[in-house]
């Protein structure tokens, strides 16, 4: 006879999904520092350690499969990515802000450039330091959401043993939902791409078959 293994996880509430909705906007409000970082950063000819917000492309990803996943160890790790990175985005608004001092304290011909570069790029590390301390706060509040799902499952597990309630197929409801949300958003870059590569049709008809 097969074993039936039934989910006794509960559904996310509203709340734990506002949660994983902050921090994917918290992230992609990252993301989009650092896209704004590589667009500008060639214009810049002053020594800067503005590089270090690359780092987020390799946090931000991981952090957003966090916000998906439903396991609160992963939580947890997303919490201590952002904490390590908040470190990061710190230092670099530090140093730009003792150079920027520097330069006033001591004017000088150079101080012209530095104040304008790294005023840009202070404000940058700003932005950075705000949505990160955000999602530190946001992906600690999901890790204990999450912990209180797994006290909530245990004792589900437990009251079964003792003849409770039957269980629900509550994963189906979950992941369907969650598929529903994926492919929203991928329409969203679908259309993108569509419109570009209809665009460069002229100069390769290649691109048609990315369409």
């Amino acid at each position: 006879m097969v074993q039936v293994n039934y989910d006794l996880r509960p559904v996310d509430t509203e709340v734990v999904v506002y949660t994983r909705n902050r921090i994917r906007l918290f992230c992609a409000l990252n993301i989009f520092g650092v896209l704004l970082y590589l667009n500008i950063s060639p214009n810049f000819t002053q020594a800067h350690a503005s590089w270090v917000h690359l780092l987020h492309m390799i946090s931000e990803p991981f952090i957003i499969f966090v916000s998906i996943a439903d396991n609160s160890m992963l939580a947890y790790g997303g919490f201590l990515t952002s904490l390590s990175v908040f470190g990061s985005d710190i230092g670099v608004f530090v140093l730009n802000y003792i150079s920027l001092q520097r330069c006033l304290s001591e004017p000088s011909a150079s101080c012209t450039d530095r104040l304008y570069e790294n005023g840009v790029w202070m404000f940058l590390a700003g932005w950075m330091t705000l949505f990160n301390v955000l999602t530190i706060i946001q992906t600690f509040l999901l890790k204990s959401q999450l912990e209180q799902k797994d006290k909530t499952e245990k004792e589900n597990i437990e009251q079964q043993k003792d003849g409770g309630d039957p269980p629900t197929w509550n994963s189906i409801e979950v992941y369907t939902n969650k598929m529903k949300v994926s492919a929203i958003f991928l329409l969203l870059l679908d259309v993108v791409q569509v419109s570009l590569t209809v665009s460069f049709y002229g100069e390769n008809p290649m691109f048609i078959l990315s369409s």
